[in-house]
């Protein structure tokens, strides 16, 4: 009986490790002045990779109440509600930001780089830029996966056209 409910505790425990570690959330946002990832793990620390000005990699560890808040503003965004891309293919130069959360083995994104977007997706993406402006990022050297970026990362240029010499 000990053994069958050891083991039952081992069990429940390790399904509870394996979730945590592979659900995440990456707030993505880039600009004139800017272009970086945030992702959050559920857990006590967010990662961030910036790409403009300079490319690095970084983490901050949250307070329990940062926690908290960001987790209730991943509970705002509806991803069913909204379409998976507002673009406006005139804009140029503007603010363009992603939200894409993996959970239970599920990707979901929205992305919007438009002059009219949704209210409540501008709203949450302006509370997580004041979050990430109110923490203090150490530098790191670990590959952090940042999911689908996917609209954020500009597309690889193509190779310099070959030259042919004559002679």
């Amino acid at each position: 009986m000990r053994l069958m409910l050891l083991s039952f505790i081992l069990i429940i425990l390790s399904a509870c490790a394996g979730k945590t570690d592979k659900d995440f959330f990456v707030y993505s946002s880039t600009g004139m002045n800017h272009d970086f990832s945030v992702k959050y793990n559920f857990q006590d620390t967010l990662y961030m990779s910036t790409r403009f000005p300079e490319k690095a990699t970084f983490y901050a560890l949250l307070k329990k109440e940062d926690h908290s808040r960001i987790k209730n503003l991943i509970k705002e965004i509806n991803f069913d509600k909204h379409d998976s891309v507002y673009e406006d293919s005139t804009l140029r130069d503007g603010w363009g930001y992603k939200f894409y959360n993996y959970r239970d083995a599920k990707a979901k994104s929205i992305y919007v780089y438009t002059t009219t977007p949704p209210k409540d997706l501008d709203t949450i993406a302006r509370q997580f830029e004041q979050i990430l402006m109110q923490r203090n990022f150490n530098t790191i050297t670990k590959e952090v996966d940042f999911g689908n970026l996917n609209h954020i990362l500009l597309p690889t240029p193509p190779p310099p056209p070959s030259r042919i010499i004559i002679n």
